[in-house]
This record gives C-alpha cells, sequence and structure tokens, in this order.
C-alpha cells in the first residue's frame, strides 16, 4: 500500500537504495548473526552443546545461518526490487491515469476461485512445507495477488470507500469455513490429519488451496473495516509500539525462545503457561525493541 507514494517521492534508484538498507540490512544481520545466535540459544538451553559461544559462532555460521521470521523481509525486498523495475521500465507515474473501481463480490468470488486453482496446481509440484531460505513457493501466488491489491487500494483509494456490507458478507463466509474444517477433515478420510491438505492431486489439497483465498480475503476486509472506522487513532504508547514494530518483528524470536524454556519447568497446564508467556513476552519484546531503535546506527534502519 505504501510502496507507490515511496517509490514517486524517492524515485527508482533511492527507492531502491531504501528498500536495500531498511530490508537488506536487518536481513543479512538476522541471516548470518542473529539466527545462529538463536540456535545457539536452544542448544545452551537443552544442554546439547558444550562450546562457548564465540567457538560455536566459528564452527557452525554458515550451517545454522538462515532468514528464519525475515523471509517476508526477503519477499518484500524481491517484490519491491521487482516493482522498481516495472514503474522503471514503463516509466509510469501513479497518477490516476485510468480508474479501477472496488472489486464487486461477484469479481471476488471469480479471484478467490481462479488463485485457488493455480495455487492447487503448483502444490501438485511444490506442496506446502517445500520451501528455499524458507520460501514456501506453494503460498507465493497469493502473496503476489495481495501485493498488487495493496498497490491498487493506494492508486485508486479502495481503503476509502471499502463497504460494511461487502466486508462482512466475506468475514461471514470466512467464520463459516473456518466452522466447517474440523468436520471436512473428519468426514474427508484423513482421520483428522493434515498430511492430505498440504498439496497433491486429492481433494483436501484441492478444498485448502480454495480455502485460503477465502479466509486471506474476508479477514483482510474486516480488519480493515474495523481498524479504519474505530482504531483510526493513536496515543503516546500505540505511538511508540508503531515506531517499534519492525524491530519487535525482528528480535521476537528470542523471547519466544527464551520464555518457553523459562516457563518448562512450571508444574502448570501447558495452556495456562501458554496464556500467561504471551502478554509478559509482547510486552517485553516492544520494550526492549523501543530501546534498541533509537542507538544512533539503528534509527534509520529501524
Amino acid at each position: 500500500y505504501f510502496t507507490p507514494s515511496s517509490y514517486d517521492r524517492k524515485g527508482a534508484g533511492r527507492f531502491l537504495e531504501d528498500r536495500l538498507m531498511r530490508l537488506g540490512i536487518p536481513l543479512f544481520t538476522y541471516f548470518f548473526l542473529l539466527n545462529p545466535t538463536l540456535i545457539y540459544i536452544i542448544y545452551y538451553y537443552k544442554g546439547k552443546t558444550q562450546e562457548s559461544y564465540p567457538g560455536f559462532m566459528i564452527h557452525n555460521i554458515i550451517r545454522d545461518s538462515g532468514p528464519g521470521p525475515l523471509w517476508f523481509v526477503l519477499t518484500l525486498l524481491i517484490f519491491a526490487a521487482v516493482y522498481t523495475i516495472l514503474r522503471f521500465v514503463t516509466r509510469r507515474s501513479d497518477k490516476k491515469e485510468w480508474t479501477l473501481l472496488p472489486p464487486t463480490n461477484r469479481q471476488i468470488l471469480i479471484f478467490v476461485i481462479g488463485i485457488g486453482l493455480i495455487t492447487f496446481l503448483i502444490r501438485l509440484w511444490f506442496p506446502v512445507g517445500w520451501s528455499i531460505m524458507n520460501l514456501q513457493i506453494a503460498h507465493f501466488p497469493l502473496y503476489i495477488c495481495m501485493y498488487v491489491f495493496g498497490v491498487w487500494a493506494h492508486r485508486f483509494s479502495w481503503l476509502d470507500s471499502l463497504q460494511a456490507r461487502q466486508a462482512n458478507l466475506w468475514f461471514g463466509v470466512s467464520v463459516g469455513i473456518i466452522a466447517l474444517i474440523p468436520i471436512v477433515m473428519i468426514l474427508g478420510g484423513t482421520g483428522g490429519g493434515t498430511e492430505a491438505f498440504v498439496g497433491g492431486p486429492g481433494l483436501p489439497a484441492f478444498a485448502n488451496a480454495l480455502v485460503e483465498p477465502v479466509l486471506c480475503v474476508g479477514i483482510s476486509m474486516k480488519l480493515l473495516l474495523v481498524f479504519r472506522n474505530r482504531f483510526n487513532e493513536e496515543n503516546a504508547l500505540t505511538r511508540r509500539m508503531a515506531r517499534s514494530a519492525y524491530t519487535a518483528y525482528i528480535i521476537h524470536p528470542y523471547f519466544v525462545v527464551s520464555g518457553t524454556f523459562l516457563f518448562l519447568g512450571l508444574p502448570l497446564d501447558p495452556l495456562i503457561k501458554y496464556t500467561a508467556l504471551c502478554p509478559l513476552a509482547v510486552a517485553a519484546c516492544f520494550a526492549v525493541s523501543n530501546v534498541i531503535r533509537q542507538a544512533p546506527l539503528l534509527r534509520q534502519v529501524l
């Protein structure tokens, strides 16, 4: 959504430079430093390594390097590069040279069916779970489409014209589908398992490929509507949290892993421990992120 306006302000060169700095530097840092460090922490908690941290990094940095949850940053970096190339080659401005009305319910239905069919075909060769650098090809048809929709939503002011009736309709469909999923899994002969849904020529995989775009569209529309109408304001706390959200996203695995091991020995039901840990981990993660992002060298990146 913010890509077109950013490109218009900066131009191709500066826009790509900004993306490389804001996305590329955290990705590189996580890949070669934060991810191996997280692996060391896990091994240390489990008693699977006796090496010091420097020794572990020297011996295992290549083996344990990887994007981790920053696969999403890598995806955005790829999309930004493709967007830059297309805008630069076509020399297309972001002015409203043509108008594209928000999609009707009929067009949304055609989209979810069409993208579901494409996803099903792709998963015949690349099932869910098959990945390259944590990029799951099985999900990319929907990722690409939603990125394009974000660009169009900015260009044609779709968020301003989003109607409650349409959002509520598709959200209701999504909720109904979610409620039916356990029944489908049982009646579909999968025994309650998920293996048949990840890909292949079977009916469960076909149903899953069709369901995902419906949930994505329906839930996204509802969330956009709710936050546009009821939560479109901020205070000092939410302003700080918003500015720290990117940093929190980058470092959150450390709080998940550390919190999990700290709560592991407590004689409580796992659901109780999960309920107690979540708000503590989130609060701690955002508090630390707020401090980190204010460091002079990190402020421009984070």
